[in-house]
């Protein structure tokens, strides 16, 4: 099948563009449960994209493949405006991350991705503040995470986009905000810390790699004790608690991207995973010295 783009210019400051992927609105043999609400407008196809000035919503479906039968749309409140997204997985490939519904602030160092943001990627050493402020509903069943992330680049590429971005990855660092029960960051643990106010185990993987990919980084998973659908999260505050904790972070590399999103993970056999996101708040703040 064809790929199509299309592109639908709202306004100065909102763009909608909708990417279709070749498989087109997924392996339709299930339902999301947010993509039957009334009064919501849906866009199922694998990578679908909503750009809303610097934020990029992103029908992420990274892990999956045809074997699984499988519905996920971002989904916009025809009467609030309000977005999200919402997914629904059979249960064929246990404990494996189906996918990452997300929005997107910077360049995505995957794929032939441009930046969103005329400052990213920017070096850590330049950063004075970079905080997620968020407020979101989520209705799960099944395994889940509620993971905003960054990804470090070991240096700025040339120019974006470019050919095989992934090999300047260095480090992923993930924010556990919630998660079922069952869920489990890559690698183990190493420890606990508390950090304004909050507890927070810390998970070390090192040289991981996707299935395939012939390049690896170094994942830190910071996954909180506690529920946290809505806060502020201090980004640069808590990259700075793991090195001065001894851990590998370099100053000198660049944040790539600030993402925010699910990881669905595959239920177990004869079962589903199933869920919905509303976004009530998103900001990105990034203040350079």
């Amino acid at each position: 099948m064809k790929c199509t783009r299309i592109i639908f210019p709202i306004g100065i400051l909102i763009a909608v563009t909708l990417y279709f992927s070749c498989i087109a609105d997924n392996n339709k043999s299930v339902t999301a449960p947010g993509a039957t609400l009334n009064n919501v407008e849906t866009l199922c196809g694998d990578w679908a994209v909503i750009t809303d000035g610097i934020y990029k919503y992103e029908n992420n479906t990274w892990g999956v493949n045809s074997s699984i039968s499988y519905q996920q749309c971002l989904i916009t409140d025809k009467k609030t405006k309000k977005r999200g997204w919402t997914w629904t997985f059979s249960g064929k490939a246990p404990n494996w991350v189906y996918s990452y519904p997300e929005i997107i602030v910077g360049w995505k160092p995957w794929g032939q991705s441009t930046s969103t943001h005329k400052d990213y990627p920017v070096k850590l050493s330049d950063i004075k503040k970079l905080e997620i402020r968020y407020d979101v509903d989520l209705t799960t069943t099944g395994s889940y995470n509620l993971a905003p992330e960054i990804w470090l680049v070991r240096e700025k590429p040339v120019s974006i986009p470019m050919q095989k971005p992934e090999a300047l990855i260095s480090t992923e660092i993930m924010f556990w905000m919630d998660y079922s029960s069952d869920a489990r960051p890559a690698g183990s643990k190493v420890g606990s810390f508390k950090f304004d106010g909050k507890e927070y185990d810390l998970w070390v993987k090192a040289d991981h790699n996707n299935s395939g990919d012939t390049v690896s980084w170094q994942i830190y998973s910071l996954v909180s004790k506690e529920k946290q659908l809505k806060g502020t999260i201090d980004v640069i505050g808590l990259v700075k608690a793991l090195r001065d904790k001894g851990y590998k972070i370099n100053m000198s590399e660049y944040v790539a991207s600030v993402e925010f999103g699910n990881e669905t993970i595959g239920p177990k056999p004869n079962s589903k995973a199933t869920g919905t996101t509303w976004i009530n708040k998103y900001e990105v703040e990034l203040v350079k010295k």
